[in-house]
């Protein structure tokens, strides 16, 4: 059985989180999983993971920030846990090509390498008042050096194989897949979280769900669900996730007016989002840059309408309930927009029916399992 180590996964739940998940979840006793858990805190669901047998979790705490270049460090940690530790591949999973040494050390230790791209746009490195023209050199030099490496380039996108990769590179393309049972519109949800909520089946209810992080632009889709309230397009609007913008939004909610306020619900984190997706009838996405968003085809499997910024990647598509919009645009075009996808709702087919539409689709499991299988050459017939 192939013993296959994962780098990537964080305490935070985001994009890399939920692939890694998919991924160890599906292919349970064809090989070997490690996971690197490279901070001081436990990554996600790692109970869950120990408890199911589903992968392995190694504590490697790498030093951040300057300290740890300069010394070595992580690199002197890395070389010396393979070296005592035998793997066939080692699976990168970054939002940036920062992470090139890593794969350096493995091909060094005749380990196969695969870096995938997560994101479309590089992360900001945390080095405190480092000038946007260092980081844009730095990042120049790091992806120059990963692309010199013997490594097998993945994508979950266009956007993000462009970000990360050269265009001679034959990139990999591995669509990130979701179980469409989860997801799948459900009357009864909807009723009952309504009824939870004191908010009527016949409003009009929009939704946002992400990390609060910069790069998700939850301010801006704060001022268009407000603006949406306001002319009466949307009655209710909320919000699900947290991060580390999650005090800064609350306080840019306390600031508008009572009206408003009591009609815009911040409801924190959420662990069965599928059922929010049936709550609701509108999604926004308002992000800076993604790689692939998995929330996006989770709604599209819900029925759920959805507009969301040119930025992401149209890869992301598999129904008719997508409207890409311009972030140039302002407020007042974004809830015209949004009015507009409520009067075509009417004709499309009933919501339970696009679990099925996005099943048949390149987002299915079995789709996933088999490129998976592929990418690391796994015998399926020996255990």
């Amino acid at each position: 059985m192939k013993k296959i180590l994962i780098f990537g996964p964080t305490e935070h739940q985001g994009g890399i989180e939920s692939f890694i998940e998919l991924v160890i979840s599906q292919l349970k006793g064809k090989a070997e999983f490690t996971i690197i858990q490279f901070t001081e805190n436990e990554i996600v669901h790692s109970d869950y993971i120990r408890k199911s047998k589903l992968a392995n979790i190694v504590k490697l705490e790498f030093k951040t920030g300057i300290k740890g270049k300069l010394s070595f460090f992580n690199k002197k940690l890395m070389k010396n846990f393979l070296s005592k530790n035998h793997f066939d591949v080692l699976h990168i999973n970054e939002n940036s090509p920062a992470s090139f040494w890593l794969a350096k050390i493995a091909l060094h230790n005749k380990i196969k390498v695969i870096y995938e791209a997560h994101n479309s746009f590089a992360t900001p490195i945390k080095f405190n008042y480092t000038p946007r023209f260092l980081l844009k050199w730095i990042r120049f030099n790091q992806k120059r050096k990963l692309n010199r490496l013997n490594i097998v380039p993945v994508a979950v996108s266009d956007l993000a194989a462009k970000s990360m990769f050269y265009k001679n590179k034959e990139v990999v393309f591995i669509w990130n897949s979701i179980d469409t049972d989860k997801f799948e519109f459900s009357e009864i949800d909807r009723e009952t979280l309504r009824n939870q909520m004191n908010i009527s089946l016949d409003s009009k209810v929009g939704m946002f769900a992400a990390r609060f992080v910069s790069q998700k632009n939850i301010f801006r889709a704060l001022h268009i669900a407000e603006e949406s309230i306001s002319r009466g397009v949307l009655d209710f609007f909320v919000f699900i996730g947290d991060g580390v913008l999650s005090k800064d939004f609350n306080g840019e909610l306390s600031k508008l007016s009572e009206k408003i306020s009591t009609k815009i619900l911040y409801l924190g984190k959420k662990d069965n989002i599928g059922r929010w997706y049936s709550f609701a009838d509108l999604f926004l996405m308002t992000s800076f840059y993604e790689g692939f968003p998995f929330t996006v085809v989770e709604a599209q499997a819900s029925g759920l309408p959805t507009i969301l910024s040119d930025s992401v990647t149209k890869q992301v598509k598999c129904t008719d309930l997508l409207t890409y919009y311009s972030l140039e645009k302002g407020n007042a075009e974004w809830v015209s927009t949004i009015s507009k996808v409520f009067e075509i709702e009417s004709n499309r087919y009933e919501r339970i029916n696009y679990s099925k539409v996005v099943h048949n689709s390149k987002f299915s499991i079995e789709n996933f399992k088999a490129s998976l299988i592929e990418l690391y050459q796994l015998n399926t017939e020996k255990k």
